[in-house]
């Protein structure tokens, strides 16, 4: 994971963040910060709600519908409404959830910090089941340019870093219940 992160810091001169549930929060328990004159600053251990980032949608959109919807009530019951964006009801949520699910990654943009974004990616379980997301963070206005580009070049890192040495699972569906 460590050589995947340096390829993704090396090929995008972004941040690059790695992040695990925690509760209901997604935990930054490793970040490669970018070499950008002005860049993203975050560190290692910041969390952010799962129901309010990137990397809490990756980490959310292989667990089911039903349990998404009780970690967004907890999330409400914790932090209120002011520990959410406006507007970030359940649907909303499940928007960005489905964006993971179907295109394999998610864009948040000033979700948590003005002017920055994050595309973030699920990586494939590990052989423990452990549930892992790979972040690329940086200034909004970088990021709209090479979305596309920072999605494959992820997608493509993952492959070769991490999927390329295990063997090959049959993957599930989503769980909708």
């Amino acid at each position: 994971i460590l050589g995947l992160m340096r390829a993704l810091s090396d090929a995008t001169n972004e941040t690059v963040i790695l992040a695990v549930q925690n509760d209901i929060q997604a935990q930054y328990v490793q970040v490669i910060q970018s070499q950008l004159p002005i860049q993203f600053y975050v560190s290692p251990g910041t969390r952010r709600p799962l129901c309010a980032s990137g990397t809490g949608w990756a980490l959310l959109a292989p667990q089911s519908d039903a349990t998404i919807a009780r970690i967004h009530q907890r999330t409400l019951s914790r932090l209120g409404t002011g520990g959410l964006p406006e507007h970030m009801e359940l649907e909303d949520v499940m928007v960005q959830v489905r964006k993971v699910r179907t295109q394999g990654y998610v864009y948040s943009r000033g979700t948590n910090t003005p002017g920055v974004g994050v595309i973030a990616m699920p990586l494939p379980a590990s052989p423990n089941g452990a549930r892992l997301v790979i972040g690329v963070g940086g200034l909004i206005e970088r990021l709209d340019e090479s979305e596309k580009k920072l999605a494959r070049i992820m997608t493509e890192l993952i492959e070769k870093y991490i999927t390329a040495g295990r063997p090959a699972k049959r993957k599930a569906a989503p769980r909708t219940a």
